[in-house]
This record gives structure tokens, sequence and C-alpha cells, in this order.
């Protein structure tokens, strides 16, 4: 279906936050009939937009609308009654559906897009966006005379005035920037910003997105309807503290920027934000005021620092974090009072936590201080991936495999140089995955990995009933491994062992014809069952 063709009559208009009904009709009017349109009245405005619609197949998309005011909506969408069968309003949201569902339409059917549309998909792959291909041509068909791809831009053709949505390409010369006025979107344009007086021709730009840029300029800060920044493996060094004058940002992109070391100390003012991604981006650590972001919802790592307003105790203040968290630096928490501040264990959105120490000198003056602060870390019981790096302690904490958390399926121990034993983890109902790497002072594995003392409500099943994969890489002192008389690991299917020298011989023979007995019992128990 080719949209300019299908319908008589298209517009595309930005809503926002503040809906007004007449700059609404206004807007259409204008754009339906590429003109002015010097009407005030709310009844004359709506009269004229009848009319105009009326017998004609319509296109309109309504984007970013937040409004759930149903009388609103009742009022503004009555012209739309009175066009020709197979109308369409496209409207896109944030808020869900609920929006505009009070009004059946007749000869006018309404498609609800609970996503911001323009970023909808949208994902990097080696400097490259990769969009879903249904999305992907929906978003040409509907954006239609309002998309323009540089790359498919001929020499003698120019830039459209009613341009929404620019991409791939190089603005060069020989467009006119006041061409530009109406852009909401750019991708990949790498020179947007090589031309003077570009930031007061942008005005209405939400969506902004590099593959290639070295200096983020000042006039940055100017855009502020900017909703949506992606700097991702640019050259960036530094961020303006004019980026913080973005007080619509809601997505901040920087992944794998590698030079990028330090964010701009007003960050705390982008009280909109909610998705920041700094993974693989080396931060020495993080700007102060964090936990005055309220909304955010995402944030990749916290790098903690040493001052109060850039310690770990900021993060206390983020209530509402999804998905992976990854806090780093944990060397710079000093006390227990400081760790609980963090209010990890409250954060039951986060279905997979990482906590970092630096790969520094393993020394520390107290490792029980050590111990007592990973047990102030505490996560919720629906925990799904647990990662430790850098621990600095000699055991770990006793909630660490505790029975309670039943959905966790991987855990990954990683370079606890100091940790002569391992937690007990065998408790652990959903573990799939398990993975112990780095241990430099762990000479024995025994009976303390397969059953928790200190938990009085664990089962009297199998010790990890569900692992299927076990690995143990870079082992430099581990001597022996006891394995208990009863079963263990009986869905084990794959068991990785990787520069261990030090592992006994008879020992892993020992090893090897237990487990195969544990296989050969499974075999024999399921063919009896079949």
């Amino acid at each position: 279906m080719d949209v300019r063709m299908e319908f008589d009559l298209r517009a595309w208009i930005c809503v926002s936050e503040h809906f007004d009904v007449v700059d609404a009709t206004k807007n259409i009017i204008k754009r339906i009939s590429w003109g002015v349109c010097s009407l005030d009245s709310f009844d004359l405005l709506q009269q004229d937009l009848k009319e105009k619609l009326l017998g004609k197949k319509f296109f309109i998309v309504l984007d970013d609308v937040w409004s759930e005011d149903a009388d609103k909506w009742n009022s503004f969408i009555t012209p739309f009654q009175h066009g020709r069968k197979g109308s369409t309003i496209l409207l896109t949201t944030r808020k869900g559906s609920k929006i505009v569902t009070h009004t059946l339409l007749r000869n006018c059917r309404m498609i609800i897009v609970g996503l911001f549309l323009r970023i909808i998909k949208i994902q990097f792959h080696h400097n490259y966006f990769v969009m879903d291909d249904i999305l992907h041509e929906l978003a040409i068909h509907l954006a239609g005379e309002f998309h323009c791809n540089l790359e498919n831009l001929g020499e003698n053709e120019e830039i459209k005035i009613q341009t929404r949505y620019l991409s791939f390409g190089m603005l060069n010369s020989r467009n006119s920037i006041a061409k530009l006025e109406n852009l909401t979107t750019s991708l990949c344009v790498d020179d947007l910003f090589s031309m003077e007086s570009i930031a007061s021709n942008l005005k209405n730009l939400r969506v902004l997105s590099f593959c290639k840029l070295d200096v983020l300029p000042e006039i940055i800060g100017e855009l502020i309807r900017l909703r949506y920044l992606n700097l991702s493996w640019t050259n960036i060094k530094t961020l303006p503290e004019s980026l913080c004058n973005l007080y619509n940002l809601q997505t901040l992109m920087l992944y794998e920027c590698t030079k990028l070391t330090m964010l701009p100390s007003g960050m705390h003012k982008l009280v909109k934000l909610r998705h920041l991604d700094v993974r693989k981006t080396p931060l020495k650590e993080m700007p102060g005021g964090i936990s005055k972001l309220e909304n955010l919802q995402f944030l990749s790592s916290f790098v903690a620092g040493k001052h109060e307003d850039n310690g770990i105790q900021e993060v206390g203040g983020l209530a509402n974090l999804h998905g992976s968290f990854e806090i780093k630096k944990l060397e710079n928490v000093v006390d227990v009072s400081q760790g609980r501040s963090a209010r990890i264990i409250d954060k039951t959105h986060i279905d997979e936590l990482c906590l970092e120490w630096s790969s520094a000198a393993n020394v520390v003056q107290n490792t029980e201080t050590e111990r007592d602060i990973l047990e102030s870390l505490q996560a919720h019981d629906d925990l799904k991936v647990l990662k430790i790096k850098g621990y600095k302690g000699t055991t770990f904490p006793d909630w660490l495999g505790h029975s309670a958390f039943t959905n966790m399926t991987s855990v990954s121990l990683v370079s606890c140089n100091n940790c002569f034993k391992l937690p007990s983890l065998g408790e652990l109902s959903s573990l799939k995955s398990l993975r112990i790497e780095r241990f430099d002072q762990l000479r024995s594995i025994g009976m303390e990995l397969y059953k928790n003392e200190g938990d009085h409500h664990s089962s009297h099943i199998p010790p990890f009933p569900s692992l299927e994969t076990l690995e143990f890489h870079d082992m430099p002192s581990w001597e022996e491994w006891h394995l208990p008389d009863f079963e263990t690991f009986p869905q084990l299917q794959k068991l990785q062992l990787t520069n261990c020298p030090m592992l006994k011989g008879d020992m892993l023979n020992g090893m090897v014809w237990k487990f195969a007995n544990y296989i050969y019992q499974k075999f024999q128990r399921d063919g009896i069952k079949r």
C-alpha cells in the first residue's frame, strides 16, 4: 500500500504533552490544505475541518499524545466522522490504549500505538540501525512525503519543506537549512550541526541520533523539545553542560562511547529522563545528585563515587529501576550503612544484578567489613540473574544461595581472589547456569557448596536440581572437589573446566565416573518411565 496514493488527504501533527484542541484542529487544517488558517474560534475551526474532510478518505497521524481528557477528545474528533469509509487515524502514545476509546467513529478506524512511533524497535548493530522489517515498512508508508532518506536523494533534488523525518546521509550545502524547520527526527545525519544557525531551525526536533560524531556542540542545549538522543559508538570525549537544559529528554543512549569518562555535572536537572544507557562506556564516577532522577526506569550501571552526592547512597532514590542493573567501583563503599542506603532489596523490578569491585589490589583492611557490605547489598527474592565481580572478602554472606531465590536461573562469580570457600548454591531450585572464575585462594570445594546450613527452610531435593551448565575457569590453586554420595546435578548437560592445573588427576577421574553414573541412572529412570 502506498499511503500517498491510497488517501485523498494526509496530515501528521505532534500533539505532545499540552493538548490544545484549538491548536491541534488548526494544525490539521494547515497540513491538509497546505496553507494558512486564520480562524480562532473552536466551533468555526471544527466546521471548517468537517467541510474539508467531508467525503474524503484521509490518513491523519496524531503523534506523541499524552492527554487522557475524554471530554477534550470527544469534542476534538467529531469532524473525523464525516470522512469516506476507510479513513484512518493513527495515534501514538506512551499512555497505553485508554486514550480516545470513548467515542466510536463512523467510517474511520483508529489505530493506537502504545509506544513512541519514531523510536519503536530501533536498535544498534555495528553502527547501523536495525529496525523490524514490518515496522520499518509501516514507518516509511506512514511517513510518505514526510520522510527523506538522503542516500536516495538525487543530486538536483532538495529536501521538501514538509519533511519531518531525515535519515542516513549528509546535508552538505545543497539544501537550505530553513527547509528543516518542521524536522522532528534525524537519524545518522552526521553533519547536521555543520551549518550556522542550525539550532533555531531545529526547534521541533524530538529524536536525534548520530552514527559518527567527534564533538557534540553547545547548541544541543537549545533543542529543548528533544526526547531521544543517541550518541552510541561515537568518539565524543565530553558532553557539554548545555545538554542538561534538555528538560524534556527521556532517553539518553551512550552505549560504548569508549572515549567518554565523565557525564555533565548538571545531569540531575534531566528530571524526565527514563532511560540512561552507559554500557561499555568507561565512566570514572557518576555526577552528583542522580537520585533526583526519580522517573528513571532503566540505568545500565551506576559507578559509585567517593563523595556524598555521588556515592552508592544515591541509588536509594531510584525506586523505579527495571531490568538489568550494575553497580561498579564498590570499593568506594566504606561501611554497611552506605550499602543499606542503596536499598537494593527494595528494587523489585530489577531481574538482573551485577555487583563489581575494581580489579585493584586484593589486600583490604578488614575482610569482615567487605562481607558485611556485600550482605547489605542483598537483592530481592525474585532476582533471576546475579553476577559478582572482584569481591574482596574471604567468604560470602548467607543470602547468596538462599532457597528463597526461587527464580534465580544464573549465577556468575568472577575474580573473587581472596575467597577460600564457595557460597552454598545447591538449593537454588531454578538455577540453570553457574560460572566460577579466577578464585586464586580456593583450594577445595566441599559439602558447603551443596547445602546452606544456615537456611532452615531448605528442602530435601537433590542439590542443584535444575543446573544444566557448570563452568570453572582459571582456578590456579584448586586441588580437591568433593561430590556427595547422594545424587547431585540431575539435569547437568555441560561441565567445563579450563586452566585448573592443580586439580588432581585421580580426583578428576573420580568425578567423571560419578557424573557418568548420574547420567546412567537418570537414563535408566527415564527409560522405565517411558
